[in-house]
């Protein structure tokens, strides 16, 4: 990982390892920034900021003043033309683009995707943008910390880096689980299954951890084999979900990480000749304009995609204008909606 020199020759990555703090902590101490910094903390880094005679670049320095009334876009798990034509990145983008518009900035798509901070962040130092919005990085991408140590205005949506002083924004995917274990269970369904997504995004652990700690608050254990994965782009549901049915007690029920995969379920079903959902209810995660058209319709949880784009943006905003931004993981509430993929199990 390249470390980004000052004019002495010493790096914000050294200067944060003599302290002990991130590298975002040290970037808030240079420019003057927010009031969380402890005041201990704050003259540890100046302590080793002296040790080490740590001067920023000038001239670094001065591309981070000038300001291009620009946010760029930056997808982890998604292309740049899946930003476009995906209907979970689309409907983000859509939030975005409205925000940015009643707040006077254009957007900027970078379409080379993340693969490290050597290989990918110079194309970031020229400041094109004033900020960068993430969407959906990997858990194990150091995508968030790179544009962190570029000393870059960065919000991200469905991530966990409060550790790098980044705010994050999404669904409450907890919750949004936790809507759709309840709602089975109340139509009276015992054997429940559950095809998880992309084992590397934040939200796929967090839907499956809630769906079955809520199961097992009701008292209904998921069995082992009950728990498959796929991505959320469908690939994979389709064999899943046949693997599932063909077994000789298969679920009565199945959640889906997201609408993607509910759709390769149905589709299993139907060249099973499995009736949804009169022998196996299916409920997804999304509420997609894609899945408008499918049969039988759709129960689903809905998230708010626009506005949860277009909270992200406020927030990049925000943290443009000022460094006083509180590192937070804003939560916007999901909801159940009930269409006909759903009904109680003939048996239990």
């Amino acid at each position: 990982m390249p470390k980004r020199k000052s004019d002495s020759g010493a790096t914000i990555w050294d200067v944060a390892r003599e302290s002990n703090v991130s590298i975002a902590t040290v970037s808030h101490v240079i420019n003057n920034g927010p009031r969380t910094v402890r005041p201990d903390t704050r003259d540890r880094v100046l302590l080793a900021i002296k040790k080490l005679n740590y001067h920023p670049n000038a001239m670094a320095r001065g591309l981070v003043r000038r300001r291009m009334n620009t946010i760029g876009i930056l997808s982890g798990v998604f292309s740049a033309q899946d930003v476009v034509v995906n209907p979970y990145a689309s409907g983000i983008l859509q939030g975005v683009l409205s925000g940015a518009s009643t707040a006077g900035y254009d957007v900027l798509l970078f379409t080379e995707g993340w693969e490290n901070l050597k290989r990918s962040g110079p194309v970031y130092r020229d400041r094109r943008a004033d900020g960068i919005l993430t969407i959906s990085p990997a858990m194990d991408s150091d995508m968030i910390s790179g544009l962190v140590s570029l000393e870059l205005a960065v919000v991200a949506v469905s991530a966990d880096c409060l550790s790098l002083g980044v705010p994050s924004i999404d669904v409450d995917n907890a919750l949004g689980a936790k809507l759709a274990a309840d709602y089975l269970v109340s139509l009276g369904h015992k054997r429940i299954a559950h095809i998880a997504g992309n084992a590397d995004l934040l939200s796929t652990g967090q839907r499956q951890d809630s769906f079955v700690a809520t199961l097992r608050g009701h008292g209904v254990e998921v069995p082992a084999d009950f728990i498959r994965h796929a991505s959320y782009d469908g690939r994979g549901s389709y064999e899943q979900a046949a693997a599932l049915l063909k077994q000789p007690n298969p679920p009565t029920a199945i959640f889906a990480g997201n609408d993607g995969i509910a759709i390769g379920v149905l589709y299993a079903c139907r060249d099973l000749g499995i009736k949804v959902p009169e022998q196996v209810s299916v409920i997804g995660f999304d509420d997609l304009n894609t899945i408008e058209h499918v049969t039988p319709a759709l129960t689903t949880i809905r998230q708010p995609l626009a506005q949860i784009g277009e909270m992200a943006t406020a927030k990049l905003i925000e943290r443009i204008n000022t460094d006083d931004v509180e590192a937070k993981m804003h939560l916007i509430a999901p909801e159940l909606i009930v269409r006909a993929s759903t009904a109680p199990p003939k048996s239990a």
